[in-house]
């Protein structure tokens, strides 16, 4: 890592070299001269970004003698400007320590209302207990089921007639589940509601 090493050399042709008492109380006025401010309020109100800063502090001070309206009308207005961009963070913070919720109800009162559309969707497609060996012969590959593989459970009785074309929708009506196995209970507006109230829909 590279290390750079700055030096300062001081030549005078004019003047002697100063005795070392008299060096060292050079040295300790040069010290005290570090230890001051290099800019003042002027300075920094002039190089501050903030807008207006630098037309309310004067450059020599602001005496009663030297202070135009123009500077007390900059003062009115950035101390103005201030106030509201404190007032505004406040207010907002406390509006937001409030926790304001609003909660939109919108209610109708109707004589007659329509029994509303409910959908059961059931994983489970199928019943093993309806599935017959009719079922596993044309719908085998739909069910996971392979030629010459163990079903794993009871068939149902084969209840087709001999020659009579498969149906896809005669085995989903006949094997998927009924609402009467699946509805526990059901009210509607007090009133006991039954299977019979639905439709299904294929």
């Amino acid at each position: 890592m590279p290390i750079q090493v700055f030096c300062t050399i001081s030549f005078s042709a004019d003047e002697e070299a100063a005795p070392p008492e008299q060096q060292e109380e050079e040295d300790e006025e040069e010290e005290g001269e570090e230890d001051i401010p290099a800019a003042s309020i002027a300075e920094f109100a002039d190089g501050c970004t903030l807008h207006g800063l630098n037309h309310v502090v004067p450059e020599e001070g602001c005496k009663l003698a030297n202070c135009g309206t123009r500077r007390v009308l900059w003062t009115i207005a950035f101390l103005f400007s201030v106030f509201m961009f404190l007032f505004q963070i406040a207010d907002r913070i406390l509006y937001y320590l409030e926790y304001h919720h609003i909660t939109m109800l919108d209610e109708q009162d109707m004589n007659l209302m329509v029994f509303p559309a409910v959908t059961f969707c059931n994983l489970n497609s199928f019943r093993k207990s309806r599935v017959t060996y009719t079922d596993l012969v044309f719908a085998g590959t739909m069910l996971g089921y392979q030629d010459g593989m163990d079903p794993g459970f009871q068939l149902a009785p084969d209840t087709s007639a001999p020659g009579q074309p498969f149906s896809l929708r005669e085995f989903f009506d006949r094997t998927s589940h009924d609402l009467d196995g699946m509805l526990l209970e059901c009210s509607y507006r007090g009133a006991e509601c039954e299977p019979g109230f639905f439709t299904t829909v294929s």
